[in-house]
């Protein structure tokens, strides 16, 4: 029971791990692929759009490298 109790834990936690790594990894494809229709079109990226883009982005790979962080902190305990 107890075995069954901790491998319910680890699928539990092993799919908010999922989620909290793929959210932000769609973002950022969304708005890889939006810059990149934007200079396929237009041939240049406004400094503006990048400006804006690029934070955002930065984000959410910072937000990746906490969860990964929080995950080896756990998994050298």
């Amino acid at each position: 029971l107890q075995h069954t109790a901790k491998a319910s834990a680890i699928g539990q936690m092993a799919g908010g791990v999922a989620h909290e790594i793929n959210n932000p990894l769609a973002i950022l494809s969304m708005r890889v692929q939006l810059l990149q229709s934007i200079l396929e079109e237009k041939g240049s990226i406004e400094n503006s759009v990048l400006a804006q883009d690029l934070p955002k982005m930065m984000g959410m790979i910072h937000r990746m490298a906490q969860v990964v962080a929080s995950l080896r902190l756990l998994s050298s305990d």
